[in-house]
């Protein structure tokens, strides 16, 4: 009878874990979603110019808001 009784408190306590993490998640790529489309963003506003191609190739760039100079992405680097 305790068996049982402590199998079903068990159940339950795994069952609400599971809820709890199942919401903790969705939070978390709600926030890794709403991150990739700010960073995107900016990176657009201050890099103009820059092609969709262009944009997609630097988008590690982008998520840690770095700026990246006209020559450096169009590859018109001075050659010695």
């Amino acid at each position: 009878m305790v068996q049982k009784i402590l199998l079903v408190m068990w159940n339950h306590i795994i069952k609400r874990c599971k809820q709890q993490l199942e919401s903790l998640s969705m939070y978390l790529l709600l926030v890794i979603t709403i991150y990739i489309i700010v960073a995107n963003t900016v990176f657009a506003f201050r890099h103009p110019w820059a092609t969709d191609i262009e944009r997609f190739i630097h988008i590690g760039d982008a998520l840690m808001f770095k700026k990246i100079s006209y020559k450096e992405m169009r590859g018109g680097y001075d050659k010695e």
